[in-house]
């Protein structure tokens, strides 16, 4: 799994069904698993470079969140997208920054829940695929508490 922290700016009124997102997050990157663990074929024919280690990614991301099950000021489902990169990372020796960006987007359903008139909760649970060289993708989870300034 990957675990990381970060920031989510809206764009749109507290009041609305549609709202842009801007996601700027840290997060750590899970050490690969070894394709000869788990080959077809005889562990000593696979070949391929595995980072065993886990990897600091500074990520950023825009989207789309829209609400169509419930209402806005209370719960509310609905549908959530992003597009965005990994811009930021590390070598996996942690030594200084390398050049492993990669392009990443994802979506998925989220769930939304008005707390007070200037705090919301919310989840998504989204697919996310990543783009460097090759694809590689899996289930995404974020959490977090959105203070709402309008």
């Amino acid at each position: 799994g990957h675990t990381g922290a970060g920031l989510e700016f809206i764009l749109g009124d507290r009041d609305d069904r549609v709202v842009g997102t801007f996601r700027v997050f840290y997060m750590q990157d899970a050490a690969q698993n070894d394709p000869k663990e788990t080959a077809s074929i005889q562990p000593e024919h696979v070949v391929a470079n595995v980072r065993d280690i886990n990897r600091g990614v500074g990520m950023g991301m825009v989207g789309i969140s829209w609400g169509f099950l419930g209402q806005p000021g209370g719960l509310m489902a609905g549908m959530t997208a992003h597009v965005g990169s990994g811009f930021l990372t590390w070598d996996e020796d942690g030594g200084p920054l390398g050049h492993t960006e990669f392009l990443a987007f994802d979506m998925g359903p989220t769930v939304m829940y008005k707390v007070s008139r200037a705090v919301q909760l919310n989840a998504d649970v989204v697919y996310q695929a990543r783009f460097r060289k090759g694809f590689s993708h899996g289930p995404t989870g974020h959490v977090g508490v959105r203070y709402m300034f309008d």
